[in-house]
C-alpha cells in the first residue's frame, strides 16, 4: 500500500519526501530502503495519527517553508494532483491548500510554515490537520481526482477499487 501511495509522490515536484513510520517499523524500513525518502520513526504511533503528523512536521520544521500532509493509505492519488497542489500553494503561499473532489474535502493538504506551531499544538489523538483547518480556514483547489477522498483500510477495499 505504501509503495503505491509513494509512487505518485515521487513523481510530483516535491523537494524532499518524508515517510513517518510506526507500526511494523522494521518491515517498513526494509521496504523503503531503496527509495529517495527520509524515514522518521514515530515511537508514539499507538497514541494516534496526530503523533505521526507531529513527528513529520518536527522533522521538517526548520528546513521547509511548507509541508504536504499526505496519508499513507491513499494509493489512488495522481501525481498531477500533487503538482497542482504545489502550483496552487505557489500562488497562495500564506494559505493552507485543500483539494476538493465533487464538493468533498480530501487529502493531502499543503500547510505553510507559519502554521507549523499551531498545527503541533492542535495535534492530538487522530486529530490535527482537520482541527487546524477548522481554526484558520483554507483555500480550496477543485481537482478531478477521486484518489483524494479514497483512503484504503483493508485489502478488500483495495481490490474493490482496482
Amino acid at each position: 500500500m505504501i509503495l503505491r501511495t509513494l509512487e505518485p509522490v515521487l513523481k510530483a515536484g516535491f523537494d524532499d519526501v518524508v515517510v513517518v513510520i510506526g507500526a511494523h517499523a522494521n518491515e517498513m524500513k526494509k521496504l523503503l530502503v531503496n527509495y529517495p525518502v527520509h524515514i522518521v520513526d514515530n515511537q508514539l504511533w499507538e497514541r494516534g495519527q496526530s503523533t505521526s503528523l507531529s513527528a513529520g512536521v518536527r522533522f521538517i520544521k526548520n528546513t521547509s517553508d511548507r509541508v504536504c500532509l499526505l496519508l499513507g493509505d491513499q494509493p489512488f492519488l495522481q501525481a498531477e494532483t500533487l503538482d497542482a497542489l504545489i502550483r496552487e500553494s505557489d500562488l497562495h503561499p500564506d494559505q493552507i491548500i485543500v483539494p476538493y473532489y465533487n464538493e468533498k474535502r480530501g487529502n493531502p493538504i499543503i500547510v505553510p510554515s507559519k502554521f507549523y506551531d499551531l498545527l503541533l499544538e492542535l495535534a492530538q489523538g487522530d486529530m490535527g490537520g482537520k482541527k487546524l483547518l477548522q481554526t484558520v480556514g483554507y483555500h480550496i483547489l477543485n481537482v478531478n481526482d477521486a484518489g483524494i477522498i479514497r483512503d484504503i483500510d483493508t485489502v478488500e477495499e483495495l481490490k474493490q477499487y482496482e
